[in-house]
Order: C-alpha cells, then structure tokens, then sequence
C-alpha cells in the first residue's frame, strides 16, 4: 500500500479544517436562529399592549365591582326592598362575582405581561401554574374542556425568570388545549409533584387527545414541526417550552399513548433547604455551549456557585480557590491535556469531577476522563441521576496521586 503524498494529505487537513469550521458556523447560526426565535416567542410587543388593556381595565373593573358591593349592602340592610325583588339579590351576587373573575384575570394579565428582571429569582410553581389556568380558563369552558389541577403540598421553590416559565406552561397547555379539540372526551390536568431524591419539582400536563404517533413522538420538539394541518399551527410553542427549560437547567419530555392521552413532563431544579448539598463553586467545561450553558443552570437551581467556562486554562488563568465540583466533556480533557495536570496539581485534587460523555471509546481523552471522574453522566441526561452523581463528587474516595501519562 502507497503512502499519500503529504501534499494530498496537507490538502486534505484543509479541506477538513473547512468544512468543520462551515459546520460551526452553521450551527452557531442556527442558534441564533434559535434565539431570535424564543425572543419573538415571548410576545413582548403584545405584552405591552396586553399590560396597557389591561391597566384601563383596572379602573372600570373596581367600579363595578365597588358599585354592586354597595348594591348588595342596601339589599342586604333593606330586607324589605330585597323581598320586593326577589331576583336582584342573587344578580347583584353574581355581577360581585363575575367581576372579581375578570379583575383577576386582569392582575394574571399584567404579571403574564410585565417585564422580568433579567436576573431569576424564586418562584412559587404552584402560583405560576395557577395563573395560566386562570388565562386559559374561560376558553376552556366555551369549548367544553374541562381543566383540573393537582399540586403536592408544601412544594420546594424554583430558581427562574417567572414569564419565561410561564411561557413555556402556557404553550404545553394550549397544545394539550388543541390536542383534545376534536376528541370525544376533553380532559386536561396539571398535576406538580416534588421529588426530594432528585432535588427537583415535576409537572405533567396531561391531555385526553387522540395522541401523537411513534414516528412523530422524537420531533415534537423541533422547530417549525407540527402533525396539524396548514394553517393551524407555526409548530414554535413545544420548540420555544424546550429552549426556556433547557435555559432553566431542566428537562422536558413527552410520553404518549395513541387514541387514549398524551403527557408532557417539565422536570426542574428546585430549592430545598432539607437537602441541601451546599452552594460551593462548581465548574462546568463542555465543548457544546448549549450543554454548558444548561448544566450551569441546572447547578445554579441547586444553590451551587455555577460558572460555564470554555477551558480549564481559562479557569486557571483566573485563578481563584479549588471548586467543589468540575463537571467536564473529554473534549475539554483533549484540548488541554497538560493544563488538567497542573490543575489537578494546585487544587491538590480537592476537587470532585463528573464526566460528561455517552462514548465508550479507548480514545486517551476519553480514558483519561473515566479514570478520574466520580462519577459519569451523559449531556441532556436524567437530573435524578446527575443529582446522585452530585453526591458521589462532593464525596469522593480518596484518590491516588495523578499518573504521568
């Protein structure tokens, strides 16, 4: 067999040099995209008006509802007057109560819209859930859906902006909404429930629609993807819910059963002082920003110190105390192979490590990676499972001395 000539196998570094770098900037505009397109999501241009309708209707609502109070208080002092009109004291009562629907409707309406500080801050899933029902809940009954909700008590808070997550609950119940518009039976649920081993908090919204069959079940979350006809669908909402989860350091699934329901799963970080696992600094180094970036998140809702870092020569370069935890890729491992020795030298290995990676490859990144870590998870993987490595990372065996390779 004839070796290549070094000019060819110079031309072909080239070549590949190129077309790797064609498909980081492909993917760094799709991004992009990606981002434009949670950014329109968020309706901020409608949010305003909506808040701006919302604040005249303020006024007029308090009115009525000021104005039959002080109706059904005469009626109430004036027995006689009620009896001559035997219908009105149960009119005034509803016109009390229809209107104080519509001024909560209008308080949802101006939280829904109302910018957020770009900094998240706890939020009381429960209360943001009730919320969207509430929008959602006089449509609902003109279309003959029912809607019931479900919350465990005592729930842990969760580290979030509160539109954003709002957004993404609101799109997974019109979904649900559009999903049973057609079916016999028209049930949605929003059930939340903790769970303490996963330091996390679970909502399900769940419908009685016909389904979603299995070729279209691993696409239901793609851009511009939708099973409904042209027309009644842009197929953004499910796309836009994943990215605010992603962005929140969470998961989102669906599990779908033909002809009998569909479920969407939101899993996220949640606060919860009984378990704590302390707020020491954690380090994450992944080849794939948006893997990084939503490790990071995830980490932040733990109450860690989380910072999402291109390379550990970088972390060096700033250099500051040992971390608590660094969670890494072998792609960072390979890229800077004599600058984890030195790491793991100043820290004197008193940092945790979890790797991240799906490969069972001999690749020297790759082994290295695996003999050292505490623990191995895989990127977009199970928060359960990365919470359990958590405690292997922040209690790890005692280790040998690094190995010279």
């Amino acid at each position: 067999m004839h070796a290549m000539p070094s000019e060819e196998l110079r031309a072909l570094r080239e070549e590949l040099e190129r077309t790797r770098r064609e498909l980081h900037d492909a993917t760094e505009r799709l991004r992009d995209a990606e981002a434009q397109l949670v950014q329109a999501g968020r309706l901020s241009a409608l949010g305003q008006l909506v808040a701006g309708v919302a604040h005249e209707m303020n006024n007029p609502l308090s009115s009525v509802i000021g104005y039959a109070q002080l109706v059904h208080q005469q009626l109430v002092k004036r027995p006689a007057l009620a009896e001559q009109a035997t219908d009105l004291l149960p009119d005034v009562g509803h016109i009390i109560s229809e209107a104080g629907r519509a001024a909560r409707i209008v308080r949802n309406l101006l939280l829904f819209a109302r910018r957020q500080s770009a900094t998240p801050s706890f939020q009381d899933i429960e209360f943001l859930c009730d919320q969207i029902v509430e929008l959602r809940s006089h449509d609902l009954r003109l279309n003959g859906i029912e809607i019931k909700t479900s919350f465990a008590p005592d729930l842990p808070a969760v580290l979030a902006d509160g539109s954003q997550v709002q957004q993404a609950l609101l799109n997974l119940v019109l979904n649900a909404e559009q999903a049973v518009a057609k079916s016999a039976t028209r049930h949605i649920e929003v059930s939340v429930l903790a769970e303490p081993g996963c330091g996390t908090v679970l909502i399900e919204v769940r419908d009685s629609g016909e389904g979603i069959d299995p070729e279209s079940l691993s696409r239901v979350f793609d851009p511009f993807f939708t099973t409904r006809p042209s027309g009644e669908g842009t197929g953004l909402g499910l796309s836009i819910a994943s990215s605010i989860v992603r962005e929140h350091g969470g998961q989102i699934w669906v599990q779908s059963e033909p002809h009998v329901r569909t479920s969407f799963f939101v899993r996220l970080p949640a606060s919860d002082d009984a378990a704590d696992m302390g707020s020491g600094l954690v380090i994450v180094l992944h080849d794939d920003e948006r893997v990084r970036t939503s490790l990071a998140a995830t980490f932040t809702g733990w109450g860690f110190r989380a910072r999402a870092a291109e390379s550990i020569a970088a972390v060096l370069a700033d250099g500051g105390p040992a971390p608590a935890i660094l969670v890494a890729d072998a792609a960072a491992v390979r890229r800077d192979a004599a600058q984890w020795e030195l790491a793991w030298e100043r820290w004197g290995n008193r940092a945790g490590l979890i790797g991240v990676t799906t490969s069972a490859s001999e690749d020297p990144a790759e082994l290295r990676l695996r003999g050292r870590a505490d623990a191995i998870v895989v990127p977009d993987g199970d928060l359960c499972v990365l919470r359990r490595a958590i405690g292997a990372a922040l209690r790890p065996a005692p280790r040998a001395e690094p190995r010279a390779e």
